[in-house]
């Protein structure tokens, strides 16, 4: 073992490299744990996973036994209110042009007058 310990003191790239790595791995667990956090608005795990370093392992427990699932009720609800929110654009916009249309009507074009 301090054989290991010396040559980590000797090449400290050993060192570098593995807390570069391990930096990596933090982050990518950490960045995916934290949107589905955030998606599924959990504040709690959110803020346990932002403050807590746990080397990855707190996002990964989150995300295999902690992240809601996602029902197939659950989507098919999500799709219906994308569909009305659809149709009520779509409405508003049509109104929104026949308004103007009829003001486009009503105004009569304004000649100009010539100075001579």
């Amino acid at each position: 073992m301090a054989w290991y310990l010396n040559q980590i003191y000797q090449h400290p790239v050993y060192s570098t490299f593995f807390i570069f790595c391990l930096l990596i791995w933090t982050l990518v667990w950490k960045g995916v744990a934290l949107w589905y956090a955030g998606k599924h608005n959990q504040k709690g795990w959110f803020i346990a996973i932002f403050i807590l370093n746990t080397a990855g392992l707190l996002p990964i427990i989150y995300i295999l036994g902690f992240k809601p699932r996602n029902n197939p009720e659950q989507i098919q609800e999500v799709v219906v209110e994308a569909v009305k929110r659809k149709a009520a654009k779509k409405e508003v916009k049509e109104e929104v042009k026949a308004e103007i249309k009829t003001e486009v009507v009503g105004i009569k074009p304004s000649k100009k007058k010539s100075k001579k």
